[in-house]
């Protein structure tokens, strides 16, 4: 019985829609009472609104242990010749040769963006999730394609 209260536990926390609503309806209830609290000087609610912000608090440190973060597939196609590749990490070209990338920043002025990954160690690179969530904005994309090769 306690292990299908925590199945059933689980797949209610790692879905978006029902965490999101749940977390909706907290606060319109802690909001509700705090009003009436103040408004009425009600003692009697104060422990209420306390330990419903407190369960918000545990409701969101929950939710980090429990929902597993959305990693971004990691995608490479080949760009105009071998040396240079399109990424869905960043804007425009990136390079696959080393020198080549050195001389083209030496003409443009720019700094050199290294990211180094092993096909071979793929899964413990963790290259989709750390470069992933660092160039998931367009702005960060900008940034890196105006200011590095």
């Amino acid at each position: 019985m306690l292990k299908k209260m925590k199945f059933y536990i689980f797949r209610i926390l790692q879905n978006n829609r029902i965490t999101g609503t749940i977390d909706l309806i907290l606060w319109i209830v802690i909001i509700v009472t705090a009003l009436i609290w103040f408004k009425f000087n009600i003692q009697e609610l104060e422990p209420i609104t306390i330990i419903l912000t407190s369960l918000i608090g545990i409701f969101a440190i929950i939710k980090i242990f429990v929902v597993e973060p959305v990693i971004p597939e990691i995608t490479f196609s080949e760009y105009k010749s071998e040396n240079k590749m399109e990424s869905s990490f960043f804007m425009g070209v990136t390079f696959t040769d080393m020198q080549e990338a050195i001389d083209i920043s030496k003409t443009e002025e720019k700094g050199l963006f290294l990211v180094i990954y092993d096909n071979k160690h793929s899964t413990k690179s963790k290259l989709n999730y750390s470069l992933g969530f660092f160039t998931d904005y367009e702005i960060t994309k900008r940034l890196i394609n105006e200011n590095f090769i």
